[in-house]
């Protein structure tokens, strides 16, 4: 993908322990046993799925696709099953990397009052369609 910064991404090994699924919650992509072991890992806004492992590290967004074994404990740990402790690895040569998105900065540019009444004057037109004895009119209406 083109959205790949130069050189691979990195290669996290994951170390799910006892301690982690005593404390982790089923059916929560943000509290599971993997969120918990990606977080331990020094990584923010962890969102896990049985397709995908989502997270930022380092100012970069990172999506890995979830090993095969990793989605089988996701499906036996929300199954409320015996999930034993087990070593992951998420490879980075199959990472999707984009760069993280600043929120809470307005896209719009503010517009003064004379910039605004022009804006408005140009949305006078307005179509509408209506039908007369069977056949389709469109009429444009000026809107004060």
């Amino acid at each position: 993908m083109k959205d790949r910064p130069e050189g691979n991404p990195k290669t996290f090994h994951l170390k799910i322990t006892k301690e982690l699924i005593a404390s982790a919650k089923p059916n929560q992509a943000n509290q599971c046993i993997l969120a918990q072991a990606v977080r331990l890992a020094g990584c923010s806004s962890v969102a896990v799925t049985s397709e995908y492992i989502t997270f930022n590290h380092e100012g970069r967004r990172y999506a890995y696709p979830t090993p095969v074994k990793a989605s089988r404990m996701i499906v036996r740990f929300d199954d409320h099953k015996v999930v034993r402790p087990m070593n992951i690895t998420l490879d980075g040569r199959s990472a999707l990397v984009k760069p993280v998105m600043v929120r809470g900065k307005s896209k719009k540019p503010i517009l003064s009052k004379k910039k605004k009444v022009k804006v408005a004057a140009k949305k006078v037109a307005k179509k509408c369609v209506r039908r007369h004895r069977g056949i389709r009119v469109i009429e444009v209406r000026k809107t004060a």
